[in-house]
């Protein structure tokens, strides 16, 4: 692959399309998938329901009286109860006392709600104070789908309402995209990750390495290394070495632009030989290098904690997704602008934290005032990302927005 030094944003979403490796998949129990994706269309086991039932408590009656049926009083041949296996057959000129979930018997054409009707005190006849149907209050076998109606198809995550459906059909094992293996590199001699280490005044505390783990975790992806690395090349370069071809992607952040201490781009040149991208044309979050060396793709991305979320979310977060199955294309909304947004005339695609929310029936965005990539408090208000591709947006006009991560399909 030859080497792209600087790319606009769309050209980066389809260089890192043809970065993604060939997916694999595995079988697991459909009460395990939860929010698994699947690899391959589920289909029905078995009939539902597999013989008619009643919906409602009432008694079942034939083809025979079912006209003029207020006012007409039947004898009770027996009551059915849910999952209750014996069976009767239901005479013209007779009811079977049935309850909701029961089979009805051979030969109801409709099930009278007990509201509707009036028992003798003995229980031995009903008298109907409403007329009905052919078809009331009884599910037909087979209604809601027979042995191998297709339930799910691939490719979608599964909730708890859909793993619900696939229980119902009696599936016990569904065929789902591996979870992704991800590594993370931090770096910087200025990071401190141990919370409960006191800082020294030329140090902060480290947060990327623990929004990055979590952010992984929502794309139900297996964190097996999280390493950070002070500003040393050759401890970088040992790093990247070992992890090549163990995980499917890395994740590196800091050292990633153009100063005498940012060794992340160099490194990859030297392991991976060619970069796909070294820079795209995004404010924030310009420098970002894409490389692939043993089946391993890396991607390095800022160290400043705003950008590197931008850049995750809109870069790195969609091409996970795509890896697991599970495609999704960033920006597909579009939401109102709350606030007049105006900025220095420039090439790169501009993306804003923000905060979205329904007004007035409608998706309505509140850009963060201070949109520094230094700044990081304002991301506990982010839940929307604002794309502008032009310098200015007024009052009401209508831009294109992704939620971010657990909000996306909030909206």
């Amino acid at each position: 692959m030859s080497t792209v030094q600087t790319v606009t944003y769309d050209e980066a979403l389809t260089i890192l399309d043809r970065l993604r490796p060939p997916s694999r998949t595995e079988m697991v129990p459909t009460t395990e998938a939860l929010y698994r994706t699947l690899a391959m269309p589920a289909l029905a086991r078995v009939t539902v329901p597999p013989f008619h039932r009643a919906m409602m408590d009432g008694y079942a009656i034939s083809q025979a009286d079912i006209s003029d049926l207020s006012g007409k009083t039947l004898p009770v041949r027996g009551v059915i109860g849910a999952g209750q296996t014996e069976c009767y057959e239901l005479d013209a000129g007779s009811a079977v006392k049935v309850m909701t979930g029961a089979p009805v018997p051979d030969g109801t054409v409709a099930v009278v709600r007990k509201e509707w009707c009036e028992t003798s005190p003995d229980g031995r006849s009903v008298t109907f104070l409403e007329s009905v149907q052919r078809g009331e209050s009884v599910q037909q076998a087979g209604e809601d789908g027979r042995v191998g109606d297709p339930l799910l198809t691939s490719g979608t995550r599964l909730r708890a309402q859909d793993i619900a459906v696939l229980a119902a059909f009696g599936v016990r094992q569904v065929a789902v995209h591996q979870r992704l293996r991800v590594g993370i590199v931090t770096t910087g001699s200025e990071i401190v990750t141990n919370l409960d280490a006191s800082l020294e005044p030329s140090q902060i505390y480290g947060s990327n390495g623990v929004y990055l783990q979590l952010a992984l975790r929502d794309e139900q992806c297996e964190v097996p290394l999280v390493q950070h690395v002070p500003d040393d090349p050759q401890q970088l370069e040992d790093v990247v070495r070992s992890v090549a071809g163990q995980v499917d992607v890395v994740l590196l952040t800091g050292g990633v632009s153009a100063g005498d201490y940012d060794y992340v781009p160099g490194t990859l040149r030297r392991i991976c030989k060619t970069l796909a991208m070294e820079r795209v044309w995004m404010r924030p979050g310009a420098p970002f290098v894409a490389a692939t060396h043993q089946s391993t793709v890396f991607f390095a991305m800022s160290g400043n904690p705003a950008a590197a979320f931008i850049q995750f979310e809109t870069l790195v977060r969609p091409t996970l997704s795509a890896m697991a199955g599970l495609p999704y294309q960033p920006f597909a909304l579009t939401a109102k602008l709350a606030d007049r947004v105006a900025h220095k005339p420039v090439k790169h695609t501009r993306f804003l934290r923000a905060r979205a929310a329904i007004e007035e029936g409608q998706l309505v965005v509140h850009c963060a005032r201070d949109q520094s990539p230094g700044l990081i408090k304002g991301l506990a208000h982010t839940n929307a990302i604002v794309r502008m591709d032009s310098h200015h947006a007024d009052v009401g006009q209508h831009l294109s927005v992704q939620m971010v991560s657990s909000f996306r399909n909030d909206f």
